[in-house]
């Protein structure tokens, strides 16, 4: 996911909609993707990548030149889940978390971080990398083809999968260029989703199709 939206500067967890950008909405499509009804899915990863206002306003925090990374991988694998329960993990225990682990994202002694690992790669470049690697890659867009026409589930054996989402902002006609060829556009019909039900939606269209458990 990118937003073009999230910020650091100046973030107020009492007034989370405003102050951070809209913070709460990643956190909600983070717990859409990794979140079970009855416990973490450990098969899959979400990555944010973040604008760069954020990128520039943690690296003036951290006190140093501009960051070598351009995202942050977050999985069940993630210090802090394997420290709490799926059932205490609330969204303002997340966002806590998330702007704490952006703090000190530098500690290499950091022990509840939400992040799995960082990301070097710009959101074009890794998402290349995955499309180039056999990776089943898709981007959520309106004017895609519509998800039904895929075979998501011939043959019914696991796969790698991307989807690929942007903020309520959505991608601009320069942005969409810069996506590999190799990525198929998609979506999910002429209804508008919140992106933690578009999220919830791709998940229930995959477990239908016997593709995830």
């Amino acid at each position: 996911m990118c937003s073009s939206t999230v910020r650091f500067e100046g973030y107020d967890l009492r007034n989370v909609p405003t102050s951070t950008g809209r913070a709460d909405v990643i956190m909600r499509v983070m717990k859409s993707a990794l979140f079970n009804p009855n416990g973490y899915n450990s098969n899959i990863a979400f990555i944010l990548f973040p604008n760069s206002t954020f990128l520039s306003e943690l690296s003036r925090y951290l006190n140093h030149p501009p960051l070598n990374f351009n995202g942050f991988m977050i999985s069940t694998n993630s210090p802090f889940f394997t420290r709490i329960s799926c059932k205490n993990a609330s969204e303002h225990s997340l966002l806590k978390a998330f702007y704490s682990s952006c703090k000190n994202v530098d500690s290499t002694t950091q022990k509840n971080t939400l992040f799995d690992r960082l990301v070097d790669l710009n959101i074009y470049e890794c998402t290349a990398f995955l499309a180039n690697n056999d990776v089943d890659s898709y981007l959520l867009v309106e004017g895609g083809t519509l998800i039904k026409e895929f075979n998501l589930g011939i043959p019914k054996v696991p796969k790698k999968m991307c989807f690929i989402l942007g903020d309520q902002k959505g991608f601009s006609h320069l942005e969409l260029e810069q996506f590999s060829p190799k990525i198929k556009r998609i979506s999910l019909g002429t209804t508008s989703y919140l992106s933690s039900t578009t999220i919830t939606l791709v998940k229930w269209i995959l477990w239908k199709n016997q593709i995830i458990s």
